[in-house]
């Protein structure tokens, strides 16, 4: 289930990677690796935020050194 959302995140509902419109395979593949990232984020704060993970809230608030 968590991955069916996953990827339903990556796809259409947040980021549609399917219609970027970048042309060189690195920027695609740049664009992608930071989208993973963040929708681990996103998903990780909504399972926060309904109580089923708790997490260390400053490594989402503050900028690491």
């Amino acid at each position: 289930m968590a991955n069916r959302r996953y990827f339903k995140l990556l796809k259409t509902d947040g980021y549609d990677l399917e219609n970027c419109q970048l042309e060189s395979g690195y920027s695609i593949r740049k664009l992608t690796l930071f989208v993973m990232k963040t929708s681990i984020k996103v998903l990780r704060l909504k399972a926060a935020r309904d109580g089923k993970e708790t997490i260390k809230w400053k490594m989402y608030l503050m900028p690491r050194k």
